[in-house]
């Protein structure tokens, strides 16, 4: 598994903020919030969608909910670097 990336707080916060308007981001919390854990002994695929901190992240990737996508990519992309 590949380590977590390092956020922001600031946009952590947005992240939640946009997470509980978005109904889509609220399914994915409710459904992983729902599971029942696998017993020890029973192998199971990795899990796709997770829960950590209040936050969704899918294979281990933020899940940005659908308000603030255009501005994450902005952030991320629009520069001379990227």
């Amino acid at each position: 598994m590949l380590p977590a990336r390092k956020w922001n707080e600031g946009f952590l916060q947005k992240v939640r903020e946009e997470g509980s308007k978005d109904a889509a981001y609220q399914k994915g919390k409710k459904e992983v919030e729902l599971e029942e854990p696998a017993p020890k002994d029973q192998k199971v695929k990795e899990q796709t969608v997770e829960l950590r901190d209040g936050l969704l992240y899918q294979r281990n990737l933020l899940w940005v909910p659908e308000g603030i996508v255009q501005q994450s990519l902005e952030s991320e992309h629009d520069s001379r670097v990227a």
